[in-house]
């Protein structure tokens, strides 16, 4: 620099910092200009301007600048602006992370030109109109195909304005909220759980209390009955209306039975118990109750590890269930399977089920009854295991309950699959029974 200042070349704004005698360094801007004189040859024309306050200002933008980009570049969510016709100004590298896309590739076109999919176009494209219009932020959420697969995420669109009021371009702020949706997802599931189970275990006790007291009135009525048809002959007139009283009654004991049962007051007999054996013992019982439209098929595990059960218990829950399906089908063709296999359960898959939250994970002992009736919706699914409530028979109702007190006396889950004309499955999840346990049945 100083051998051109010396040939006469001129500088301008030549930044260079001076310590003054108080200890404090200031930046002085020089500019130069040389002029030919007659008697010295060259004479220099400099002028020196205090810039300190300029330079500390514009390192202070130039250090924010830089902080801005870092803080972009490295940002997990996708920021871009658009103009009014929603072409990308700018986008940062989250897109590429994202969508597979170059950030090059967005920059003067729109999402359509991009080929981006319809249906999340048109979501856009509607809020950024909204946007432009009314100058209020909007928020939406759309789901993506990423290549990690579908995520969702949420955008905030944000007007920016000309110096005249009008929104200019706008700012998209776009995250991604899948994790939140599934932990909402998964938080409402348990609330609802948790209120179906205490919903489910005020009804037990309600249903044990007039279980019992029920129970002890039958059993005064049906022995004096008894007593009666004693001491009568079969000819009396008295005798057959007596009698029915008796078997009535004894129906009546069968009702509070099935709701001892529900309530989880019926003691278990337990033994080392394989599904696949009670199912082959109840075979003759479970094709009597099958109409002659409906089919009933079986698909086995034999590789199944054995269960610690109450064989009555178990035969009612398999009977009850068959019973059920048997309704769900009503008068139309249908068929009816009975499938036993290994289930790996993890947290989710005991999440979705009944009566499984404090249930471990593992390998459980899976049976299975599935019908080609007309299914349910989500409403009819929250109140099939309440007592009495059933969509085909008045005064009955009490066989997915009584299931549902087996299954929880066993210390397993129930698990419910159903939708509108795709019929119903019903699974039911029982602990294998441990290696001691089997040698000391």
């Amino acid at each position: 620099m100083l051998r051109e200042w010396k040939r006469g070349a001129p500088f301008r704004d030549l930044h260079w910092n001076v310590t003054c005698k108080d200890g404090s360094e200031r930046t002085i801007a020089w500019s130069c200009v040389a002029q030919r004189v007659p008697i010295q040859g060259l004479a220099h024309w400099a002028v020196g301007i205090d810039v300190t306050e300029r330079a500390r200002a514009e390192e202070a933008l130039q250090r924010r600048e830089r902080e801005l980009n870092a803080i972009v570049s490295n940002s997990p969510d996708i920021i871009n602006r658009v103009d009014r016709e929603l072409r990308h100004l700018f986008i940062s590298p989250a897109v590429e992370r994202t969508l597979g896309m170059p950030q090059s590739a967005f920059i003067g076109k729109t999402n359509r030109e991009l080929g981006l999919p319809e249906e999340n176009v048109a979501l856009i494209e509607r809020a950024c109109r909204e946007v432009i219009a009314s100058g209020q932020p909007r928020t939406v959420e759309s789901e993506w195909t990423t290549p990690d697969g579908p995520r969702w995420y949420e955008s905030r669109i944000l007007p920016e304005f000309a110096p005249d009021g009008a929104v200019e371009t706008l700012l998209l702020l776009t995250r991604d909220v899948t994790e939140q949706r599934r932990a909402e997802e998964q938080r409402r599931l348990l609330d609802a759980e948790v209120r179906n189970r205490q919903k489910l275990e005020s009804l037990s006790v309600l249903a044990g209390g007039v279980a019992h007291d029920f129970n002890n009135m039958l059993g005064i009525i049906l022995g004096n009955a008894e007593l009666a048809l004693l001491d009568l002959p079969p000819t009396h007139p008295a005798y057959s209306s007596i009698e029915m009283i008796v078997n009535s009654v004894r129906r009546a004991g069968e009702l509070t039975r099935q709701m001892m049962v529900f309530a989880g007051r019926r003691p278990l007999v337990t033994d080392a118990l394989n599904l696949n054996v009670l199912l082959d013992e109840m075979r003759p019982e479970l094709q009597s109750r099958m109409p002659t439209w409906v089919a009933l098929n079986y698909r086995l595990c034999y590789e199944l590890p054995p269960i610690k059960g109450d064989a009555a218990q178990l035969h009612q829950l398999i009977g009850d269930l068959v019973s059920n399906a048997v309704e769900a089908i009503g008068d139309k063709d249908g068929a009816i399977t009975i499938t036993t296999s290994i289930c790996h359960a993890d947290r989710e898959l005991l999440a979705g089920t009944f009566l499984a939250p404090d249930l471990p994970e593992g390998d459980y002992a899976a049976l299975e009854v599935a019908d080609t009736g007309p299914g349910m919706d989500a409403e009819m699914r929250d109140k099939i295991f309440e007592p009495f409530y059933t969509t085909k028979f008045v005064g009955r109702g009490m066989g997915l309950p009584a299931v549902l007190g087996i299954v929880q006396a066993h210390s397993g889950a129930v698990k419910i699959e159903s939708e509108p004309g795709r019929g119903t499955a019903v699974t039911v999840l029982l602990p294998t029974s441990a290696p001691e346990d089997v040698a000391a049945a």
